[in-house]
């Protein structure tokens, strides 16, 4: 299954209302930190300020346990993680704020992430899924930091001198995961999008394939190889090869999880609305 480059005057045609949207210029914005690949925003949670991991492989809001911050619930619930089985208590009613988006009434889930700020280094309060802020769109501009919501009046700026790749969402795990299909023109290979990984993994029980398919290169439990999707290319990439079953019980077919902080782009659309992903790679060419 090939995939298109979509050049500079179909984007404008598909997104004419990000490009000239004139009458509301100011998108839902807001900054966030860059710590070992991940996005760190600020969000205040039942009106405690704290730091949190934006994720797009998430589609809760998880709280760190020793926040104290969530209404008493005996509730029990599990995650599964790629490492392990998270257990969380459950908490109905509960108002979030991240810059100008304002949410009452979600269900947060109170959980040990002590593993997280361990491999990290940094504490962190939770993590805010993205689903649970917006389900049409998501763009995240890396270069500078930004994540805007509403994505229909972004400013022509923000994607100037990009040429933009795209590719059809096949499928939405349970988790909110973006699953998207790769191809090197042999077959596909189904990665997530999850900037909630600070590293790239994939799947134990296909790892023959995808080592050929990455023209990797290692034995143990990582692999170094290159991503080739098109005109989404990074050299050297490590991936850890990972158990992916557990996360994977909808789907059935993910071969990896891939960090968008990987390939060689600094800005990414998650149109959740439309079933794409757009990747955007500098093309100084389209400068005028």
């Amino acid at each position: 299954m090939l995939r298109k480059t979509l050049h500079i005057t179909l984007f404008l045609s598909l997104f004419i209302s990000i490009a000239y949207a004139n009458s509301n210029p100011k998108s839902e914005e807001i900054s966030f930190e860059k710590i070992e690949g991940l996005m760190i925003v600020q969000a205040n949670i039942n009106g405690k300020l704290g730091q949190y991991i934006f994720d797009t492989g998430c589609q809760y809001l998880l709280i760190n346990t020793d926040q104290n911050q969530l209404k008493e619930s005996k509730e029990k619930t599990y995650f599964d993680n790629l490492s392990r089985t998270l257990e969380a208590s459950v908490s109905r009613f509960n108002a979030l704020s991240l810059g100008p988006i304002q949410k009452n009434n979600l269900t947060a889930f109170e959980v040990d992430l002590s593993f997280v700020e361990a491999k990290i280094g940094v504490e962190i309060d939770g993590i805010i899924g993205s689903s649970i802020l917006h389900e049409q769109s998501i763009f995240i501009d890396y270069k500078n930091a930004k994540l805007f919501f509403d994505a229909k009046n972004l400013n022509a700026s923000l994607v100037k001198n990009y040429r933009i790749v795209d590719y059809p969402i096949t499928k939405c795990d349970v988790s909110g995961l973006p699953i998207v299909a790769f191809n090197n023109g042999k077959r596909d290979l189904y990665f997530g999008i999850d900037s909630g990984s600070n590293g790239c993994h994939i799947s134990q029980k296909n790892t023959k394939t995808i080592k050929q398919f990455l023209n990797a290169t290692g034995k143990q439990d990582e692999l170094t190889g290159e991503i080739i999707f098109n005109e989404l290319k990074v050299e050297a990439i490590p991936f850890s090869k990972t158990d992916l079953s557990s996360i994977d019980t909808q789907f059935g077919k993910l071969d990896g999880i891939l960090s968008p902080t990987a390939l060689n782009v600094d800005k990414i659309m998650i149109d959740f609305d439309r079933g794409k992903i757009y990747f955007f790679v500098v093309d100084f060419s389209l400068a005028d």
